[in-house]
């Protein structure tokens, strides 16, 4: 018996319905790829094998009728069959191939997959409207992007005899809102579950968290202090960026702050030199209009300690020995003229007048005291002056 292998098709011209002959056991690689008009395709009991791209880019395809004898298919046989929305696979096949419905775009059902062991890497990728598919009853392997951006996927129930997920298996399915994860699974690749926006995550095991740590979005094993390798350099990157930019703030933040601290140093200064030359612009004008005030004290003071004298000396004497008379005036009444008039003049919270009288009294005990001290020395109780006192002195 002659083994058959269809190795490529050219249906006749408006014929959308293929119907492979008796005794085909193989369709072969790209037999029947991009065939437009192709809408249906059965296949006889005798087909165990469909090539690689087989059927790729049928894009009306839309009913396939499997050998139930069908046992293998090479990777991509399918993919892009946009028309495709239901397929029932025979219970003879245990592995669908890598990208073997791929972008299959309104498939939404797939049925008999009980036997199935293996699920290729992108096996069911970029299938929208898948909503049903399972249960799964002997699957072992579940490959690469098996279901990635199945938008459309609700529910998936995975058996006790799962052993490996791959990486990003359920990537972008973001209507998945129930999956089970079974115990015997031993190995999950990473972002399994990235973008399932409408999972439960709290559902899953805690442990299959803290086990495949990475198979999980950042912000649910965020929680248990995890960073996700595929997000450590994006986080190292970010947390230098912004250590850059918080350190660039920081820095603009002390300039601003040594600018503003400079600033106020130099109003401060400003203000204390204003203030102080405020202040002795005060005083300059508070001596002015003091001044006439001590100068009347000086005056006055002066003016008692002439009379004070003169009238202790004489003022016959007086006005014969002018220079006797005015040196005696300017001992007996230096220290009270003097003193009243700066106490006036520079004094704020001295009282005048008690001042003033303090004043008057030493000048007038000078003048006395001053007389009494020549009167002494001319009487000759003390040769203090000698021979050279004039004796106006002795007129007392």
């Amino acid at each position: 018996m002659f083994q058959v292998e269809i190795v490529g098709y050219v249906p006749d011209e408006g014929v959308a319905d293929a119907v492979l002959p008796d005794g085909c056991v193989r369709v072969g690689c790209q037999a029947m790829r991009n065939q437009k008009d192709l809408v249906s395709v059965a296949m006889p009991p005798s087909v165990t094998s469909i090539g690689e791209r087989a059927f790729a880019g049928c894009f009306r395809l839309s009913d396939i009728a499997f050998s139930p004898n069908l046992a293998t298919m090479e990777p991509g046989a399918f993919e892009h069959c946009r028309s495709l929305k239901r397929i029932e696979l025979p219970p003879s096949l245990v592995e669908i191939p890598a990208s073997a419905f791929l972008g299959c775009r309104q498939l939404a059902s797939v049925t008999g997959v009980e036997t199935l062991h293996v699920v290729g890497g992108r096996a069911f990728a970029l299938c929208r409207e898948l909503a049903e598919i399972g249960p799964f009853v002997a699957l072992e392997t579940l490959g690469d992007r098996a279901f990635a951006s199945c938008a459309s996927l609700e529910e998936v129930i995975l058996p006790d005899t799962l052993k490996s997920i791959g990486r990003e298996a359920f990537f972008g399915c973001e209507s998945l809102k129930h999956v089970r994860i079974p115990e015997s699974v031993e190995e999950m690749g990473r972002d399994v579950f990235e973008g399932c926006s409408s999972l439960d995550f709290d559902k899953i095991p805690e442990h299959l968290k803290w086990t495949f740590p990475d198979a999980f979005p950042q912000e649910v094993i965020g929680a248990y202090g995890y960073v996700k390798e595929s997000h450590r350099a994006d986080l190292q990157k970010s947390f230098a960026l912004r250590h850059e930019q918080e350190r660039s703030d920081i820095e603009e933040e002390l300039a601003y702050l040594r600018e503003e601290r400079r600033d106020a140093e130099a109003a401060e200064a400003q203000a204390s030199g204003r203030k102080e030359r405020d202040a002795a612009r005060e005083r300059i004008e508070e001596l002015r209009g003091r001044m006439p005030v001590a100068l009347m004290v000086c005056t006055t003071v002066s003016a008692v300690a002439v009379v004070a004298y003169a009238g202790a000396l004489g003022f016959d004497a007086a006005m014969a020995h002018g220079a006797v008379f005015w040196g005696g005036v300017v001992l007996c009444g230096i220290v009270g003229t003097l003193g009243a008039g700066l106490v006036r003049l520079v004094g704020r919270a001295v009282p005048a007048l008690p001042v003033d009288a303090i004043g008057l009294i030493c000048a007038f005990v000078g003048g006395v005291s001053i007389r009494v001290l020549m009167w002494v020395c001319a009487t000759g109780y003390l040769d203090l002056f000698a021979h050279t006192v004039p004796s106006v002195m002795l007129n007392l």
